[in-house]
C-alpha cells in the first residue's frame, strides 16, 4: 500500500473474457496479490462456452462474475465499465498477467503528476513455452502522445488505468461490428486526444501469444476495414493534428496486411494491399519489392531481395540530404487561410510553385473546411510540399494568426486561396528588404480578374508608400490586397497579430498599426491578381458600412493625439467611398443605403464634396449616376496624385 495514500483512491479492474479458461486464473490471481489492493475485480464473461463461469465463481470478494450473451469484447469492457465503483479503472484481458507492483506503481504516478491515466511498459510471451517474445512492442512515449499512437497503437489492452471520469468525456468502446478490431486503439486515441499520458517504464504487464483470438479468426480484409475506420474516426476529430499523418498511418496498415498474406503464401490477396500501401506512400521501396515479387513468383525473391538492399543503401544516402534540406529554416513563410475552396487553392498553389524565388515554406490554414479541401491538400503535406492546419471555423484573421504563430520563416506573405502570385512576386520583394531594412512591409500593385480569367485592370497603390500615418486613415480608394504584402515577423511580434473583433476592415486595422511605427515599401509591379468572385454582392457592402466605422472607431480610440476635426474628415471620407461603390449597384436596396451612407458624410464634414456628390448621384438614373461618378473620380486621382506630388 502507498504510503500517505487516500483510503478513496480505488481501482476497478475488468477482465473482459470469452472463453479463457484456461488461463483465467493465473489472470486473477496475479490481480489478487497486487501491493495496491483493487477494490474489485469485474470478470465479465461475454458468453463463454467453457468453464470460465466455474473458475470465477471459485473467487469470493473482491471477485464478482458477471455474464451477458456474446457481444464482443468492447461490450465487455463497456459493461464492465458500467459497473465500476472505482475511482480509477484498470483492463485486462483474460489470458494476460500482471507483475505484483503493477497497479502500485501506477497509482503512485497517476496521483503524484495529476495525470488521467498511465501506461506501462508489455512483455509478450509465448503461450505454450512461456518465453518472451522480443522485438514486437513499440517504445512507449509520455505526454501528448495523440500524433506517435496514430502511427501505430503501442498501448497494450493490459497495460492502462484510467480515471474513471474521463470514460464520461471520451463515451464508451465501440461496440459496432466494423469496430470489433483495433477498439482499444480507437479508445486511448480518444483519451490521448485531450489527456496527456504517463508511463511506468517497467515491464509490468505479460500479454499471451496464441491462435485463438479475434484477431486470427478474422479475415484480413475485415481486419483492415477495421483499423481504417479507426484512422477515419480519429482523423475527422482531430483534423487539425492528423491530417498530414493520414496517408503514412493508412500505407502502414496496408503494408503489414500485405507482408502477412505474403508469408501466407497468399501473393495475389497481398499485392493489392501492397498497391493501396503504394497509392498512400509511392516513395517506400521495400513495398515495391514486395509487389514485385507478388508478380515475379518465389523463383525470383534472391535476385529482386538483392535490388531491394542495393535501393536501400541509396535511399539512405538520400534520405540523409533530404533531411538537411527540410530541417533547414526557410526565409519566408507563406500563409494560405482557406475556407471551402477545394476547387481554386491549386491554382493558388501553382502559383507559390512557380516563385522564381524558393527559399520558403507554405503553411495552409483551413478555417473549418465543410468541402473536400483536406483531401485534395494531403497528398501536397503528405510529401512535404505544405504543412496543413486544421482548425474550428472562426474566420480569417484566426487563421491568418494561427499562421503567423506557426510561421518558421523571418519573412510572411499572405495569399488567399483564390488568387494568384506573380512568379517574380517573393524574389523582387525578398530584394527590397534586403536594401530597405527600416521598413514594416513591402507591398505592390496588383491585377483584378473575375471567374473567367479577364483581366479588369491594373490598380496602383503607390499611394501606401514611406511614412503614411495618420493620412492612411483617409486613404479608401484602391486599397492595397493582403495578396501583395510581405511583412518581417520581428513587426508582429512588435504591434500584436490581426483583430479577430473585427470581421470587417482587419486587413486596414493592420496597416494602420503597422504605419504607425514603420514606413512602408511599395514595388510598382503587379505582383499578384486578385479574383473578383459573383459572391461580392450588395449585401456585403452595406453591411460593411458598420464594419468599417468599427474600424475607425478603434483606431481613434488608439490613438487619442488624432484631433476631432481630422476625425470628422477621416469618417465622412469612409461614408462617401461606401456610397460611391454602392451606387456601382442597380437596385433599390443599393441605392437607399448609398443614401444614407452619403448623408453620414455630409453631417461629419460639411466641406466634403463627395457625401453632396454621392447624395445627388442616388437621385439619377443610372447612365446619369455612373457619369457623374466617374468623372468625379477621374478628377479626385488627379488631385490626390498633385498632392502626393506624383
Amino acid at each position: 500500500m502507498l504510503k500517505n495514500e487516500k483510503s478513496d483512491s480505488t481501482v476497478s479492474v475488468v477482465i473482459p473474457t470469452f472463453n479463457a479458461a484456461p488461463w483465467l486464473k493465473e489472470t486473477i490471481d496475479s490481480i489478487l496479490t497486487q501491493t495496491y489492493p483493487v477494490l474489485e475485480i469485474l470478470i465479465v464473461d461475454d458468453g463463454s462456452t467453457d468453464g470460465t463461469a466455474d473458475i470465477a465463481k471459485s473467487y469470493a470478494t473482491p471477485v464478482i462474475y458477471i455474464r451477458q450473451e456474446h457481444g464482443g469484447v468492447s461490450s465487455a469492457r463497456n459493461r464492465g465499465i458500467g459497473s465500476a465503483k472505482g475511482e480509477f479503472i484498470a483492463f485486462i484481458d483474460g489470458d494476460d498477467y500482471w507483475h505484483p507492483q503493477k497497479i502500485e506503481a501506477q497509482i503512485k504516478l497517476l496521483i503524484e503528476d495529476k495525470l488521467d491515466w498511465v501506461s506501462c511498459e508489455t512483455q509478450p510471451f509465448d503461450s505454450i513455452t512461456r518465453s518472451a517474445v522480443n522485438g514486437l512492442v513499440a517504445p512507449i512515449p509520455n505526454g501528448d502522445i495523440l500524433k506517435p499512437l496514430f502511427m501505430n497503437n503501442f498501448i497494450g489492452s493490459a497495460t492502462p488505468v484510467v480515471r474513471r471520469s474521463i470514460f464520461d468525456q471520451t463515451g464508451l468502446f465501440n461496440e459496432s461490428h466494423d469496430a470489433r478490431i483495433g477498439e482499444d486503439w480507437d479508445m486511448w486515441l480518444r483519451i490521448a486526444s485531450g489527456h496527456p499520458l504517463g508511463v511506468v517504464y517497467e515491464k509490468l504487464a505479460f500479454q499471451r501469444l496464441h491462435n485463438t483470438s479475434t484477431m486470427s479468426s478474422t479475415s484480413m480484409q475485415e481486419k483492415v476495414n477495421c483499423l481504417t475506420g479507426v484512422i477515419e474516426r480519429a482523423v475527422e476529430r482531430d483534423m487539425s493534428r492528423l491530417i498530414n499523418l493520414k496517408s503514412k498511418t493508412l500505407a502502414g496498415i496496408y503494408h503489414n496486411a500485405g507482408v502477412q498474406l505474403f508469408k501466407q503464401n497468399q501473393y495475389k490477396e497481398a499485392r493489392a494491399f501492397f498497391l493501396s500501401d503504394l497509392k498512400h506512400r509511392p516513395q517506400r521501396i521495400e513495398s515495391w519489392i514486395y509487389l514485385l515479387m507478388t508478380l515475379a513468383g518465389p523463383g525470383m525473391f534472391r535476385p529482386i531481395i538483392n535490388l531491394k538492399r542495393f535501393l536501400e543503401k541509396q535511399l539512405n544516402i538520400f534520405g540523409k540530404n533530404k533531411i538537411m534540406t527540410e530541417n533547414k529554416k526557410p526565409e519566408v513563410t507563406i500563409l494560405i487561410p482557406t475556407y471551402n475552396r477545394a476547387d481554386l487553392i491549386l491554382e493558388s498553389l501553382d502559383s507559390v510553385f512557380a516563385q522564381s524565388y524558393r527559399d520558403f515554406e507554405i503553411v495552409v490554414v483551413d478555417d473549418g473546411s465543410t468541402d473536400n479541401t483536406a483531401e485534395v491538400l494531403s497528398p501536397l503535406a503528405e510529401r512535404g510540399q505544405l504543412r496543413y492546419i486544421y482548425q474550428k471555423n472562426q474566420g480569417a484573421s484566426a487563421a491568418r494568426n494561427r499562421g503567423i504563430m506557426e510561421a518558421r520563416g523571418d519573412l510572411i506573405a499572405f495569399l488567399d486561396s483564390d488568387d494568384l502570385f506573380h512568379p517574380a512576386k517573393l524574389e523582387l520583394q525578398v530584394d527590397y528588404f534586403r536594401t530597405h531594412k527600416d521598413i514594416g512591409l513591402v507591398h505592390s500593385g496588383f491585377t483584378k480578374f473575375n471567374a473567367v480569367e479577364s483581366d479588369l485592370g491594373y490598380r496602383d497603390t503607390s499611394w501606401f508608400s514611406g511614412i503614411i500615418y495618420p493620412q492612411i486613415l483617409l486613404y479608401w480608394t484602391t486599397l492595397m490586397a493582403m495578396d501583395t504584402v510581405l511583412i518581417p515577423k520581428k513587426v508582429f511580434d512588435s504591434i500584436g497579430l490581426f483583430d479577430e473583433n473585427l470581421i470587417v476592415g482587419e486587413d486596414l486595422d493592420m496597416w494602420r498599426r503597422i504605419a504607425r511605427k514603420y514606413p512602408f515599401g511599395f514595388i510598382n509591379k503587379s505582383l499578384a491578381r486578385v479574383r473578383v468572385h459573383e459572391g461580392n454582392i450588395s449585401g456585403n457592402k452595406i453591411s460593411a458600412m458598420d464594419g468599417f466605422a468599427k474600424y475607425l472607431e478603434k483606431a481613434f480610440k488608439d490613438d487619442p493625439s488624432l484631433s476631432p476635426r481630422f476625425r470628422q474628415q477621416v469618417f465622412s471620407k469612409m461614408y462617401s467611398t461606401v456610397a460611391y461603390n454602392l451606387l456601382g449597384d442597380e437596385n433599390k436596396q443599393s441605392i437607399q443605403a448609398a443614401r444614407i451612407s452619403a448623408k453620414r458624410a455630409m453631417k461629419y464634414d460639411v466641406l466634403n464634396p463627395h457625401g453632396y456628390i454621392a447624395f445627388l448621384s442616388t437621385l439619377f438614373g443610372y447612365g446619369l449616376r455612373k457619369a457623374l461618378v466617374t468623372r468625379w473620380r477621374t478628377l479626385r486621382a488627379w488631385i490626390m496624385s498633385r498632392k502626393l506630388g506624383k
